[in-house]
C-alpha cells in the first residue's frame, strides 16, 4: 500500500493529497514517507532551478568567450598590420641609410679631388711666381743687353733691334683623364687632372687649350680604348680636325703635332661623329693625356 501511494504521489501529486487525507489515521509511517517525498520533490525543483541557472550562466560564458575571441582576432590582425607597416618603414630607413652612405662616400671622394685640384692650383701658382721672377730677371737682362747693343749699334751704325717680351713667354700644360668616360658623337674629352698649366692657358672644365699669343706650339694627345671597343678621337683646331687617333681593345691612339696658332685659337680633343664609346683611364693606369707648349712666338 505504501509503495502505491509513493508512486501516486510522485506522478500524480494532486491525487496523492486526497489519498493521504483518507489514510492518515491508518498509517503514521506513510505520512512520514509522503512528507519525505514532498521534501524530495522540492529539492528536485530546486535542483532544476539551479540547473537552468547554470545553463544560463554557461550560455553567457560562451557568448563572452565568443566576444573575447573576436576582440583578440581583431587586435591580432591590427598588430600584424602594424608589424607589416613597421617592416616597410625599417626597409625604407635602411634604403635611405644606404643612399646617405653612398652620398658620404662620393662627398669624401669629391673632397679628395678638390684637395688635389687645390694643391695643383697652389703648385701652378708657385710655378707662375717662379716663372714671373724668371721673366722679370730675363727682362732686366734683356734691357741691359739692349742698352749695350744700342751703344754698340750706334758705334757700328747698325739698325737697332728691340726684343719683344713675347719671345720670353713660357706656356706649357699637361692634363690627364683620371677616370673612364663615355663619349657621345663629337663630345670633348675633358682631361680633368692637371699636372702642369704654366700660363693658365688650359681649361680643365671644358678640356680646351687657348693660345695666349701668336706662335708655334707642340701639341700631343693619347686616348686608350676599352676592352672590346673601338675608339676614334681627333685633335681639332677651332673645331676643324687636324689629326685623328684610333685604338681598339686596350689599344693606345696618339699623335704629336707642331702647329702655328693665332692668339685665342683653340685646340682640344674630341670623339668622332659616331656612336658612344668609352675612353679608358683610371688611378694607377692613367693612359689618356693631353699636352702642349709654346715653342716660339711669331
Amino acid at each position: 500500500m505504501a509503495l502505491i501511494l509513493l508512486l501516486v504521489f510522485f506522478f500524480y501529486p494532486g491525487q496523492a493529497d486526497v489519498m493521504i487525507g483518507g489514510t492518515v489515521g491508518q498509517d503514521g509511517d506513510l505520512r512520514l514517507v509522503l512528507e519525505e517525498l514532498q521534501y524530495l520533490r522540492a529539492e528536485v525543483k530546486h535542483i532544476k532551478d539551479d540547473f537552468r541557472k547554470l545553463e544560463t550562466d554557461n550560455t553567457n560564458l560562451l557568448q563572452e568567450n565568443a566576444k573575447m575571441k573576436q576582440k583578440f582576432e581583431t587586435e591580432n590582425k591590427h598588430l600584424l598590420q602594424q608589424n607589416t607597416k613597421m617592416k616597410k618603414q625599417i626597409a625604407s630607413v635602411q634604403s635611405v641609410n644606404e643612399v646617405l652612405i653612398n652620398d658620404v662616400y662620393y662627398i669624401k671622394k669629391e673632397n679628395k679631388d678638390l684637395k688635389t685640384k687645390i694643391n695643383a692650383i697652389v703648385s701652378n701658382q708657385n710655378q707662375t711666381k717662379r716663372l714671373h721672377n724668371h721673366i722679370k730677371h730675363s727682362n732686366n737682362m734683356t734691357h741691359e743687353q739692349f742698352e749695350t747693343n744700342h751703344v754698340m749699334n750706334k758705334r757700328l751704325l747698325l739698325p737697332n733691334v728691340t726684343p719683344t717680351p713675347a719671345a720670353h713667354m713660357l706656356i706649357a700644360f699637361t692634363a690627364i683623364l683620371s677616370n673612364d668616360a663615355i663619349l657621345g658623337p663629337l663630345q670633348t674629352v675633358e682631361y680633368d687632372k692637371v699636372l702642369t698649366n704654366i700660363g693658365h692657358a688650359y681649361d680643365s672644365r671644358h678640356g680646351h687649350f687657348t693660345a695666349p699669343i701668336h706662335g708655334v706650339y707642340i701639341i700631343a694627345a693619347t686616348s686608350c680604348s676599352y676592352d672590346g671597343n673601338v675608339l676614334r678621337t681627333e685633335i681639332v683646331h677651332n673645331g676643324v680636325q687636324v689629326v685623328a687617333m684610333y685604338g681598339a681593345d686596350w689599344d693606345m691612339g696618339g699623335h704629336t703635332i707642331f702647329i702655328e696658332l693665332n692668339k685665342d685659337d683653340m685646340i682640344w680633343v674630341r670623339h668622332l661623329n659616331e656612336g658612344q664609346q668609352t675612353i679608358h683611364s683610371q688611378a694607377g693606369y692613367l693612359y689618356s693625356s693631353f699636352s702642349g707648349a709654346l715653342l716660339s712666338s711669331v
